[in-house]
C-alpha cells in the first residue's frame, strides 16, 4: 500500500513510518520544506497549497495526518490561532485537494483527541458520547478560573469538533474516513511520559491537584498498531477512540509511574508523595494545564474492541514494564 503521511518527523509519525516501511508498505511524506525526493511532496497550510499533481503522479492508497501544532506551552499571544489553524485549515485543505485528485485515495485516517470530550469526571465515554462544548453549555455557570474546572477544556473540545468537521469533504466524496480520537501516548522517547521521568526518577513527582481526574492513555506502540489495522480493516470507519481499554486516574499513574521509575529499587511508592496544588497548576501553567493536567476524561475504545482489534498493552503496568526497562 502506498501510504501518504502528514507530521511524519513527530513522535507518532516517525514511529509509524518506520513500521510502514518495515511491513512492506511506501510511504510518501506532506513536508512544508521543499522535497528532497520523489517520496516527499510539499504542502503549506498558511498559503493552502498542496502539490496536487505530484500526489496524483504518485497515485497514493491512503492517507495519514498527523500534523498539527504542539498543545503544551502557554497558550497565549497567537499560541491557540495556531493550534486551531494547524488543525482544522490543515485537515480541510487536505480533505478538499484529495477530493479534486483524478487518482484519489481509498481511506484518509485523520488524527483528533479525546479532548473531543472534554472535561466529563468519571462518566464512562464512548464514540457515541456528545462532544464537551455541547454538554451543559447552556445551564453551566463561569466562576473565576481558578474555581472552574471546565475552564480550557472546552476550547479543546471546541478544536476536535471542527478539526473532526473539516474531513468531511473526503467523506462526502466516498473516501472512507477514520477520525482517530487519541489519548496521551505513552512513550519513552518524548511526549507526556519523557517530560514526567526525570521528576519521578528522582522521586519529586505526585498527584496533579486531586489526582481524581481519569487519564486515557495509549502505547505508542499500540497507536502505531491501530493505525495499521485501520488503513487495512475497510469496516472501520467515523470517530475510534485510539485509546487502552483501563483508564486510571492519576493518582493511580502517579503511583505506578514511581514504583517503575525511582531510582532507588523498590521504594517508589514511598516516593510519590509531593501533589501539585490545582490552584498552582492553574497560575503556573493557564488555561493550558487546566484543559490538559486537571481534565478527566474517562474514555473506553468499544470501536476497536467490537472490531476485534487485539491490544499488545492494555494494562499500564505492562507498558511501563516495556517502556522503561
Amino acid at each position: 500500500m502506498k501510504v501518504l503521511v502528514t507530521g511524519s518527523t513527530g513522535l507518532v509519525g516517525t514511529q509509524l513510518c518506520d513500521f510502514l516501511t518495515q511491513t512492506g508498505h511506501e510511504v510518501i511524506r506532506l513536508v512544508r520544506r521543499k522535497p528532497r525526493n520523489e517520496s516527499e511532496v510539499r504542502w503549506s497550510v498558511s498559503r493552502g497549497i498542496i502539490d496536487k499533481d505530484a500526489l496524483d503522479a504518485l497515485k497514493i492508497d491512503a492517507v495519514v495526518h498527523l500534523a498539527g501544532e504542539n498543545i503544551v506551552g502557554p497558550w497565549v499571544g497567537t499560541k491557540k490561532e495556531r493550534i486551531r489553524n494547524s488543525r482544522v485549515e490543515g485537515t480541510a485543505l487536505l480533505a478538499r485537494t484529495l477530493t479534486e485528485l483524478q487518482n484519489p485515495p481509498h481511506t484518509f485516517i485523520s488524527a483528533s483527541a479525546i479532548g473531543y470530550y472534554g472535561n466529563r469526571g468519571d462518566e464512562v465515554l464512548t464514540e457515541t458520547s456528545a462532544p464537551g462544548c455541547q454538554v451543559d453549555r447552556q445551564s453551566r455557570k463561569r466562576p473565576f478560573f481558578l474555581l472552574d474546572p471546565h475552564w480550557g477544556a472546552d476550547f479543546l473540545s471546541e478544536i476536535c469538533l471542527e478539526w473532526e468537521r473539516a474531513t468531511e469533504p473526503a467523506l462526502n466524496a466516498g473516501i472512507r474516513v477514520v477520525n482517530l480520537r487519541i489519548g496521551v501516548v505513552l512513550s519513552h522517547k518524548g511526549g507526556a511520559l519523557a517530560k514526567m521521568l526525570p521528576a519521578f526518577r528522582l522521586g519529586v513527582a505526585g498527584p496533579l491537584g486531586s489526582g481524581n481526574q481519569y487519564m486515557s492513555w495509549i502505547d505508542i506502540d499500540d497507536l502505531v498498531g491501530i493505525i495499521r489495522y485501520a488503513l487495512e480493516n475497510q469496516d472501520l470507519a467515523g470517530p475510534v477512540n485510539a485509546v487502552a481499554p483501563n483508564p486510571i486516574t492519576n493518582k493511580e499513574f502517579t503511583r505506578k509511574l514511581s514504583r517503575r521509575a525511582f531510582l532507588i529499587p523498590g521504594m517508589g511508592s514511598l516516593a510519590n508523595f509531593i501533589p501539585a496544588p490545582a490552584p498552582g497548576i492553574k497560575l503556573l501553567f493557564g488555561e493550558m494545564g487546566n484543559a490538559l493536567l486537571l481534565s478527566s476524561t474517562r474514555v473506553e475504545p468499544v470501536r476497536l474492541i467490537e472490531s476485534g482489534y487485539r491490544f499488545v498493552y492494555p494494562e499500564l503496568d505492562k507498558s511501563l514494564k516495556h517502556l522503561l526497562e
